[in-house]
């Protein structure tokens, strides 16, 4: 394909993309999406608030959503809930935060979100565009852990993870690429991309838990650290629930069936203002192997996950 053809199936690729941009300023909305379709995003939809997005996320999946902050909404907390999967139908569109410069904590709040990108206000819609496009062709794959879903943004140099790479759906690609898919196979494999992020975050689940083990009776040398032990134990409860909730998801009952009676064991542990003798330290550690080993046994471990 020569440079002219490359052309010609990229600006036909982002005709046929759907953008979804969250902007409550509904002058501020009208001229970005104005821009966007003049910029050749011609399927671009601007809402001024979140319902009139969440209705479009169910009905017609996007291929790319734009988040802008503002004072009104949360949108730190709806991207979190697009990239979990508890709105909309592709957890694995491509999100894009839009924040505040005079917002020095945005920053952190968008990354922990599990979005793809960020760019500070006011924006120019050629860097949009230029985001777009370089998410279309390359993106980062993703990691599940118990409370972040998204990019992997370490890179090669940093601090080695046992946590897989899971390489995610990503619709705009096919656009780009000129690549006609049914919604049916599109449905199967973000379905797919959803059991990897699941069983990661499973796996992830038993790191946290032998953490919060050892950092728990570290803290039983210091009255003072008690209160942030207590924190740990109900977190390690919380953290069972967590899993069997993932297992009913899955499918696979019998974890649930699991976690109960474990739960049980680690309630009279959280009654004691995180005070723990050696035989609840112990008891801790016990119910973490127990729980390892009914994840060995009931969800496979991989080094990678493919979507594409």
């Amino acid at each position: 394909m020569d440079a002219r053809e490359a052309q010609e199936t990229l600006s036909a690729g982002l005709a046929k993309a759907v953008v979804y941009l969250l902007e409550p300023n509904r002058d501020v909305a009208v001229g970005l999406r104005l821009a966007l379709r003049n910029a050749g995003l011609t399927l671009a939809r601007s809402f001024s608030i979140p319902s009139e997005l969440l209705s479009q996320l169910h009905l017609n999946p996007p291929d790319v959503v734009i988040l802008s902050e503002n004072d009104e909404h949360n949108v730190f907390d709806l991207a979190k809930k697009l990239r979990q999967g508890e709105i909309g139908r592709n957890p694995f569109a491509i999100l894009s935060l839009l924040i505040s410069e005079t917002k020095t904590a945005s920053r952190d709040s968008a990354v922990r979100t599990g979005t793809d990108a960020i760019m500070i206000k006011p924006v120019v819609i050629d860097k949009i565009m230029d985001q777009i496009t370089r998410l279309g062709r390359s993106r980062l794959p993703f990691i599940a852990t118990t409370d972040y879903i998204g990019p992997e943004r370490r890179t090669q140099g940093s601090r080695p993870s046992v946590i897989p790479l899971i390489n995610v759906v990503n619709t705009l690609q096919y656009r780009l690429e000129g690549r006609t898919i049914a919604s049916h196979v599109i449905d199967n494999a973000i379905s797919k991309c959803m059991t990897q992020v699941w069983h990661s975050q499973l796996h992830s689940t038993v790191l946290k838990f032998h953490y919060i083990s050892k950092t728990a009776a570290q803290h039983q040398a210091d009255e003072a650290m008690l209160p942030k032990a207590k924190d740990l134990i109900d977190s390690f409860a919380a953290g069972l629930d967590f899993a069997a909730g993932i297992g009913r998801k899955l499918g696979k009952n019998m974890l649930s069936d699991v976690c109960q009676p474990l739960i049980a064991r680690i309630a009279p542990l959280a009654a004691n203002g995180g005070r723990l003798d050696a035989a609840g330290q112990k008891e801790m550690q016990d119910v973490t192997a127990a729980f390892a080993a009914a994840i060995t046994a009931l969800i496979p471990k991989t080094a990678s996950g493919e979507a594409n």
